[in-house]
Parts: C-alpha cells; structure tokens; sequence
C-alpha cells in the first residue's frame, strides 16, 4: 500500500507539474485530461486492496473461510474509503 502511495505522488506531482498547476491546485483544474489522471491516481492507490480481496475470496474458496472473510472484509472497507475519500477530495476541490 505504501508503495502504491508514494508512486501515485510522484505521478501526481508530475502530472500537476506536466498540466502547470502549483501545489494546493486540484487536478480537475487542468479539464477532462486531469480528472481521467485523477481517477487513474485513485486505481493505482487501490490496487493493494483489490489485490487483499481476491486473495481473501481464493483463501477462502481453499478452506480458510474465517481469515478469507477477514481479508476481504478488511481490505474492501480500506478500498471503499481510499475510493471515496479520494473521489469526494477530487470532486469538491
């Protein structure tokens, strides 16, 4: 998770850098190009619970039902507030 953080920072600098846009500037400033590479900062920042729900739900179908559901109950509350926290700042920014 933190890996994917820090890369979608920098690709976020460097797309607000690339659209002219200073720090505190919403990417939605720089038109339709700065929400499609906002929203693509927020898929890359939900890959690692993508990646925890469909190995909770493969653990799961292995025999391991008590921690496969604590795995895809616990990542998909982490990715839904990734999502929206993300979706929210990007809309109302």
């Amino acid at each position: 998770m933190v890996v994917s953080y820090v890369v979608a920072y920098f690709a976020g600098t460097a797309a607000m850098d690339a659209f002219g846009l200073v720090e505190g500037d919403s990417l939605k400033e720089a038109g339709a190009w700065g929400v499609v590479i906002g929203l693509s900062l927020i898929v890359l920042i939900v890959v690692p619970q993508i990646i925890g729900i469909v190995l909770g739900v493969r653990a799961h179908r292995l025999g391991e039902v008590r921690l496969g559901r604590a795995g895809i109950v616990l990542n998909a509350a982490i990715a839904t507030y990734l999502v929206l926290s993300s979706v929210l700042q990007l809309a109302l920014a």
